[in-house]
């Protein structure tokens, strides 16, 4: 033990005599200051900036959390969004006093904290009690206008003709009405069943047929329309006269085109067109 503490003693005899001695001084004191001068400078540098992380330790005593989740679409004006937007404010407000007048609570389950309770509301009288209760309210989404293809799609020289498939295999066709004006402009709505199925298949080819004997007919309107993935609107204006016509849409699934007669997937539709 002897042995040790005066090595130890030696040791600190050493460093102290490196330290402060006459032919170190210099040293030790431009070590010193350039130490805190590096100290002072990371304090001036991180005064402005913004902590990094953020640690929240006084959380909130309420056991209840509503998450608000609205979609719509950008720049559009919808007033039901408005009033659905408006009532939630309400609701939650309410929610909130409630919860800061009845302290601490405690539930079994958390779909408890789901069900309606008693709140007073702006405007009530004291006795008046109302509770909340959560309505599923569907948005107007507009359907994307469909753009017409240019250039169009070409069959290979191979097609001869082609089969008939369903549409309805891929897609859901809707078409409000089908009585028109003349010149009036007809529209139908598109919907890819699976939207993943968009890069394997054709244009939308709309063609209008006017029938003129079996197994005959004539074609008045043929256009190709580029489709998205989300809800489809296609638009037509129905000056191909007057009279019965069949309005045909569909499209051909690119990896079949190869075969002389391919299917063409399609729905048709029997429109009037009246003065």
């Amino acid at each position: 033990m002897n042995e040790f503490a005066n090595k130890l003693i030696h040791l600190i005899k050493k460093i102290l005599k490196y330290l402060f001695g006459k032919e170190h001084l210099a040293r030790t004191f431009w070590s010193v200051v350039v130490t805190l001068a590096f100290f002072f400078f990371g304090i001036w540098y991180n005064e402005g900036k913004e902590p990094s992380r953020v640690y929240v330790t006084n959380t909130s005593d309420l056991r209840d959390t509503i998450v608000l989740r609205i979609e719509g679409q950008a720049n559009s004006p919808n007033k039901i969004l408005e009033d659905r937007i408006e009532q939630l404010v309400r609701d939650v407000g309410s929610l909130r006093r409630y919860m800061s007048r009845s302290g601490p609570q405690t539930t079994s389950s958390p779909l408890d904290r789901l069900e309606p309770r008693p709140l007073s509301t702006f405007g009530n009288t004291p006795g008046q009690k109302e509770s909340i209760k959560m309505v599923k309210v569907p948005l107007a989404v507009e359907p994307n206008r469909a753009q017409i293809k240019i250039p169009k799609f070409q069959l290979p020289s191979r097609v001869k003709g082609y089969t008939e498939g369903k549409l309805s295999s891929f897609a859901k066709l809707t078409l409000p009405k089908t009585q028109y004006h003349d010149d009036e402009e007809i529209q139908f709505t598109i919907e890819l069943l699976d939207p993943t199925i968009l890069g394997k298949i054709s244009p939308l080819i709309v063609d209008v047929l006017r029938k003129d004997a079996e197994y005959r007919y004539t074609l008045l309107y043929n256009q190709q329309f580029v489709l998205q993935p989300t809800n489809n609107l296609v638009s037509l204006i129905a000056d191909f006269g007057v009279g019965k016509f069949i309005l045909q849409a569909g499209f051909y699934l690119v990896d079949e085109v190869d075969q002389e007669y391919p299917p063409l997937y399609r729905t048709q539709i029997e429109i009037e067109v009246k003065k």
